[in-house]
């Protein structure tokens, strides 16, 4: 999959992702916007066709990308953005440590998959090194829920700033607001 993900390398074509082998309707939307090495970014376009963060994956976890459907043609008539419009990752050697220190330094809430487990921690990243990343840890309703660090080899997919992150800073920042 990597040779075929390499095409797609900001060349504004829009696929869609499938990497989730327990839902054979699942995948994810959007453009190739970095490979390194063994992972890949994925610039998200939602479904209405609006910007949807990042996805980080392991390469050989994608075991389908498709281009030109129906359906990613309706998401293309519906975008109206430009990749210049959003914020960019940081530029690291890997994926995982790129979107981990983009956190850090954008204040920008992500979720971690755990060992391809489904178990997901949401928060705002406090630190990043070689082999700890460390976050505050941020429940649906936009409360702190405590810290935890999470061993970066056990690391499965990383997203950011998705709609749903998105949502979720909000409420944190209207509760700090308040209080």
């Amino acid at each position: 999959m990597y040779e075929s993900l390499k095409k797609f390398i900001r060349s504004n074509t829009l696929i869609a992702v499938y990497s989730d082998r327990n839902n054979y309707e699942s995948f994810a939307v959007g453009y190739v916007y970095r490979l390194c090495d063994d992972k890949v970014i994925i610039l998200n376009v939602g479904v209405h066709g609006e910007f949807d963060g990042y996805s980080v994956y392991y390469v050989n976890d994608i075991y389908r990308i498709e281009k030109d459907s129906k359906y990613l043609e309706k998401i293309k008539k519906l975008k109206n953005w430009d990749i210049s419009d959003v914020f960019g990752i940081d530029n690291e050697d890997d994926c995982f440590k790129a979107v981990l220190v983009t956190a850090l330094k954008t204040s920008t809430i992500i979720v971690i998959d755990c060992c391809d487990s489904g178990f997901e921690v949401r928060g705002y990243v406090k630190e990043v090194s070689d082999t700890i990343v460390r976050l505050m840890q941020i429940t649906e309703y936009g409360e702190q829920d405590g810290e935890t660090a999470i061993r970066v080899d056990d690391i499965h997919r990383i997203m950011i700033a998705d709609v749903e992150c998105t949502e979720i800073d909000r409420l944190h920042q209207l509760k700090y607001l308040k209080d």
